[in-house]
């Protein structure tokens, strides 16, 4: 498994664990993780896990007119 933010060793799936339980925003997931509370390299890759989780749980949008 991969670091999300190697400053404190925070994995991936701890960030997305902290997201499927309800982290919606990067401060939340920080707060949860620790996770981008330093130099904020991984801002970036946890912004990209929030929009992936948002994308995934949206309702699917019914083409019919």
């Amino acid at each position: 498994m991969a670091y999300t933010c190697a400053c404190n060793a925070v994995k991936d799936h701890v960030v997305v664990e902290a997201i499927d339980a309800g982290a919606c925003t990067l401060d939340a997931v920080a707060e949860c993780t620790r996770a981008g509370l330093d130099c904020g390299g991984c801002h970036p890759t946890i912004e990209a896990l929030l929009a992936l989780s948002t994308a995934e749980s949206a309702p699917e949008r019914s083409s019919a007119t």
